[in-house]
């Protein structure tokens, strides 16, 4: 909360912030600095630092700047002297569930694409023309019961030597096609080696545990599609949230409470194969005897007033 009354819209823009950072125009640095320092516990060093991204190889301070998604989709970055982009920290909510044979470098690649796009060096049909033949792949321990029954048809039809046991990763896909419902079908696969056979294996679908043999790379969307609905992917948070530019807040207006907890009560699945109705525990006092105890546990509490 301190941050946000410190860089208020009369004063200071921002482009992004989170829990303990924050990404504010170059001019406004040092006043934030200057503000929060009496809160220094420590005897050197200022409260607030300036983090490494903003250093350049001979420790100057270098030009950054940002390019923002959505909340959670940002990058920033500088112009090198051919003017491109050169992406220096980037968000990797949305991609960092996804498996590639380049692990260390195609996050990175990733966004030097879009933003190569974002500032008009290549087109919208040739961003994700790169990733055309890849297959947007994740990876998932299978450390509950329920998640083995996930694969149950696969294992009847496989050797006991070459079964998949608890514990071991299996390939999960992004779904491309749905059922005769209308819900996705999620392809769910043993663990191979490059990444991009999984499509060709046979799968189950985790929702339903199906088995599904023939044409199976259709089920599996390709990475050029997720990187296309990776960059359109609209703001929920704002009003004008599926535009470009200046984003105005929405307005809400409370018509229950329900508590949750902060995050998804299985963050890896849920990473995995999406967010659900059970995806987040409810606590609330439901039944009649649930609220019977609750009364009686409030008669009983003794206020203790110093």
């Amino acid at each position: 909360m301190g941050f946000r009354r410190s860089v208020s819209p009369s004063s200071v823009r921002y482009a992004f912030c989170d829990t303990d950072s924050m990404a504010v125009s170059p001019f406004n640095w040092k006043k934030l600095q200057q503000f929060f320092d009496p809160l220094n516990p420590f005897k050197e060093g200022d409260f607030l630092k300036l983090e490494k991204e903003n250093y350049a190889e001979n420790g100057e301070l270098r030009e950054l700047w940002c390019y923002g998604i959505s909340a959670k989709r940002y990058a920033l970055y500088y112009l090198d002297e051919n003017g491109e982009p050169v992406p220096v920290k980037w968000s990797s909510h949305g991609l960092g569930h996804l498996l590639h044979e380049n692990e260390e470098e195609w996050e990175k690649g990733l966004w030097t694409n879009i933003l190569r796009y974002a500032l008009g060096k290549i087109s919208k049909e040739e961003l994700p023309a790169p990733y055309a033949t890849e297959y947007a792949v994740a990876k998932l321990s299978l450390t509950k019961p329920h998640l083995l029954k996930r694969v149950k048809a696969i294992n009847d039809a496989t050797p006991t030597t070459k079964q998949i046991k608890p514990y071991n990763f299996v390939l999960v896909g992004s779904p491309s096609m749905s059922d005769s419902k209308g819900e996705p079908i999620i392809p769910v696969t043993t663990y191979v080696r490059p990444y991009d056979l999984a499509p060709h294996e046979t799968f189950t679908d985790a929702r339903t545990g199906q088995l599904y043999t023939e044409h199976t790379e259709l089920y599996w969307k390709r990475l050029d599609k997720m990187v296309e609905e990776y960059i359109g992917h609209p703001e929920s948070k704002f009003k004008n949230g599926n535009k470009t530019g200046k984003m105005r807040r929405r307005h809400l207006v409370v018509n229950k409470i329900t508590h949750i907890g902060k995050e998804a009560n299985e963050l890896e699945e849920t990473e995995v194969f999406g967010v659900n109705e059970d995806s987040y525990v409810e606590y609330g006092a439901e039944s009649a005897l649930t609220l019977k105890a609750f009364k009686d546990y409030k008669e009983r509490l003794v206020i203790w007033t110093p």
